[in-house]
């Protein structure tokens, strides 16, 4: 993120873009989305269970939909397909994009609930967890990318909306492959659980208040 910023003032290198279809950040981000899921199969191979599968399904879908572009030439096909019109400045490949992210999120969310449902108290909370993740990757990827492309407001908050967008999702997928690197340390049984510390801090936050 540091070199994007020194590289909108420099221009040495498109390459040193987080926004920048080829670059060096979407190589990173493909490395961490593949750390993650490894991770995921390692950790469905020592503790035997098989609803980590749902959890390999998602990251391999975010891998697959970050390498080819998935839910862009989707969206694309899909607006094609059914005439969409351009509404709040969102042109008709971004409303599809919306269609294919929510179709597929959906499909993605039903097994993930099965999952849940079906597993042990501990994979649950680790599935919570998981989730604050997707969802903060959901608003960096989705919400503020649609700001991105909907709000003109000039050049210089393009280029930061740009940098938030990208540089959000870098950040949250860093966390998340440091989080599948806790859970395989702990053969997927960790003394801490992410959702428990945000509601603990929040709890000692309220009663301060």
């Amino acid at each position: 993120i540091l070199l994007h910023c020194v590289n909108l003032i420099l221009h040495k290198s498109p390459l040193l873009s987080i926004e920048q279809d080829g670059g060096y950040a979407e190589y990173f981000q493909y490395l961490k989305f593949f750390g993650i899921t490894l991770l995921l199969a390692y950790l469905l191979l020592v503790t035997k269970k098989f609803n980590y599968i749902s959890w390999i399904l998602v990251f391999s879908y975010f891998l697959y939909d970050d390498a080819f572009s998935f839910h862009e030439n989707a969206g694309k096909n899909v607006a094609g397909a059914l005439k969409f019109q351009s509404h709040f400045n969102l042109r008709p490949g971004d409303i599809g994009e919306l269609v294919v992210t929510a179709l597929v999120g959906s499909l993605l969310l039903i097994i993930l609930a099965f999952s849940y449902l079906k597993s042990s108290v501990s994979f649950k909370k680790i599935s919570i967890d998981l989730l604050l993740f997707v969802i903060a990757l959901s608003f960096f990827a989705v919400a503020i990318d649609m700001a991105h492309v909907a709000i003109d407001l000039g050049k210089a908050i393009s280029l930061g909306l740009g940098t938030i967008e990208d540089g959000g999702e870098m950040i949250v997928a860093s966390l998340c492959f440091s989080y599948a690197y806790y859970l395989a340390l702990r053969k997927g049984e960790p003394e801490w659980f992410l959702y428990e510390l945000i509601l603990s801090y929040c709890n000692k936050r309220r009663l301060k208040s």
